[in-house]
């Protein structure tokens, strides 16, 4: 599952590694910045029309009336026969439920 992080706190943590670390802190930063970002926050439909995701993984998808969670392989989205589905929309799946957080009805 794709997580959004802020790109300046994580360098600021890299920065922050012990020289005798064997760390190549420029390269690592590099990486970061050029790492994929998350365009559209969670909760938002993403035509398929508009873009694909970036990484392959597991999807919400709007399929005409039906919602559902289908694979992605980087080309297509896919049930778990293996077969390629046509989707409307997608976006990414929320976090796992993490107990006592949420509702307050809980």
């Amino acid at each position: 599952m794709s997580r959004s992080v802020d790109v300046d706190t994580v360098k600021s943590l890299i920065l922050d590694f012990p020289e005798w670390m064997t760390f190549d802190k420029v390269r690592a930063i590099k990486i970061l910045e050029n790492a994929p970002t998350v365009e559209h926050p969670l909760g938002s439909w993403i035509p398929v029309s508009e873009r694909l995701p970036k990484m392959s993984g597991l999807y919400l998808v709007s399929i005409d009336d039906l919602v559902t969670t289908l694979s992605f392989d980087g080309i297509g989205f896919r049930n778990k026969g293996g077969i390629r589905v046509e989707v409307s929309a997608w976006m990414l799946l929320p976090d796992s439920y993490k107990g006592g957080e949420g509702y307050e009805n809980d």
